[in-house]
């Protein structure tokens, strides 16, 4: 059984392996894990542009606590 996992190359150069996209108040939520390092992760947003899309930062600590919350909660069980 082959997975198809999507890689990003973020602005610092590194791969980063989509693992999860959320839609959370109608923004859609990326989660990315580093290839090389699982203990790096980050989460960023997509921002719609002329109908491309492009991540980007996430605006402060709260919406990072509320995008982990988020992700928590539908991950509670596994």
């Amino acid at each position: 059984m082959s997975e198809n996992i999507d890689v990003v190359t973020l602005d610092n150069g590194k791969n980063y392996m989509v693992t999860e996209e959320l839609v959370i108040n109608n923004i859609k939520y990326v989660y990315l894990t580093n290839e090389d390092d699982v203990a790096d992760f980050c989460i960023r947003k997509v921002n719609y542009i002329n109908n491309n899309e492009y991540l980007i930062g996430l605006d402060n600590k709260e919406e990072v606590l509320m995008a982990l919350n988020e992700f928590t909660k539908k991950h509670k069980n596994e």
